[in-house]
């Protein structure tokens, strides 16, 4: 059983000037196991293979999450351009996730299942990662029905993860998540009832893991979309490029390759 928490937070919010304003906040938060992670006994079935051999560890507690972030809201010329931006820390202690056992751990042993390969992993607390960066969302509307949306993240990630129950030192991991992902949209809207967009997305190396090294890539997006009143009727229509440049691209793992795709959705209100 998962001892009781108290995830306190604190924010504090300073007006430097009108439509200006700083954000400061520090918090802790847990999370208790899951069913699944406390009481999992995933075995081996009429000798086949259903899964990994998934146990919950006897002495399974809560994560620790603490994040500090400092953040600032401004808007210019009468609303036509706002920034939104904030930065970031994050430390999780004691992560769950799945170790490997190989000799008799909290009841189980090898020889007990010989379909195991003589192995079972044991939900436990076997992983710490830090997280800092920042992101950033720039709006500008320089022209009546006209919107741009510029958005850029960046995340460092250094974590820490044992595998095995004899790897004492475990294991360092890096770019488990695109440390830069930037993307540009830009819409239009016709008093006809047109809407024109255009949107930019670009991100860099990432070593997923269960997946695989991305290189990083880049893309253009186009639609186009339509509104349309049929006496109580609403019909919305929108057409969609992805990929307009038909350059190849790969996510997350080996096969997941891309290439210039379009999608038509038509939508019935009443």
């Amino acid at each position: 059983m998962d001892e009781a928490n108290i995830s306190p937070r604190a924010s504090i919010h300073f007006q430097i000037a009108p439509q200006h304003t700083l954000r400061a906040s520090a918090s802790k938060v847990y999370r208790s196991p899951s069913i699944a992670e406390a009481k999992r006994e995933q075995r081996y079935q009429a000798g086949a293979y259903v899964d990994y051999h998934l146990i919950g560890d006897d002495d399974l507690a809560a994560e620790e999450l603490n994040e500090l972030q400092l953040a600032y809201f401004g808007s210019f010329f009468d609303g036509k351009l706002s920034i939104d931006w904030r930065a970031f820390h994050e430390d999780m202690e004691g992560a769950i996730d799945h170790m490997k056992w190989e000799i008799p751990h909290q009841g189980w042993s090898p020889a007990m299942e010989p379909l195991a390969n003589g192995k079972a992993y044991f939900f436990t607390n076997n992983k710490d990662w830090q997280v800092s960066g920042y992101d950033i969302q720039i709006t500008a509307k320089p022209i009546d029905n006209t919107a741009i949306y510029f958005q850029h993240t960046n995340s460092r990630v250094d974590a820490w993860r044992q595998t095995d129950w004899d790897e004492y030192e475990g294991r360092r991991r890096f770019h488990e998540v695109p440390e830069h992902v930037t993307s540009v949209l830009l819409t239009h809207k016709l008093d006809s009832g047109w809407t024109f967009a255009a949107m930019g997305y670009r991100q860099n190396f990432t070593n997923w893991r269960g997946g695989s090294d991305i290189d990083r890539f880049r893309r253009f997006d186009v639609s186009i979309s339509k509104n349309l009143s049929i006496n109580e009727y609403q019909i919305d229509l929108n057409l969609k490029v992805e990929n307009v440049t038909d350059d190849e691209y790969q996510e997350y793992q080996d096969g997941n390759f891309f290439r210039r795709s379009a999608y038509f959705n038509a939508a019935l209100r009443w």
